[in-house]
């Protein structure tokens, strides 16, 4: 690089998690604090953890779900640049488990969880004010919009 700093490449994983009593609407989740943009739940990988270490990490802490490695399914990567800083965003499918209900980590309160549908989460991503990149915007509507996993 020019400058002489090194670029730096973030892992971060997110998660759509089906309904198990209806698979067609998976949980997305508007941050209230924020101009009530939509996201998935899931984060950043810590050092030394990998996509799907850090989306079971992510679903603990954030809504109480445990699950195990085997049950989640990379679907997609979606790529994009901030500065100097790459962030590889892995794309992950997941049935939650018969009657599961979201609990929020008191933490997380300021998102709303809710059911929707791939035509609903196309509307939501595409409305989303203040992402820092159309890529992860337009990827995540675009991945949102497909059937688990594919």
């Amino acid at each position: 690089m020019e400058d002489g700093k090194k670029e730096v490449v973030q892992v971060v994983a997110k998660v759509r998690i089906f309904n198990s009593e209806d698979v067609s609407r998976f949980l997305i989740w508007n941050n209230r604090k924020h101009g009530n943009n939509a996201d998935l739940p899931g984060g950043s990988a810590d050092p030394g953890e990998t996509a799907k270490m850090a989306a079971i990490r992510e679903l603990k802490e954030e809504l109480g779900l445990h699950i195990i490695e085997s049950a989640l399914h990379e679907v997609d990567t979606v790529g994009m640049q901030i500065g100097k800083t790459t962030y590889k965003i892995k794309i992950f499918d997941i049935v939650a488990p018969p009657n599961w209900i979201p609990v929020l980590h008191e933490a997380e309160l300021h998102w709303r969880p809710r059911w929707i549908t791939p035509n609903q989460a196309q509307q939501e991503f595409s409305r989303n004010d203040g992402l820092e990149n159309e890529n992860y915007k337009k990827g995540l509507g675009r991945k949102c919009g497909l059937s688990p996993g594919s």
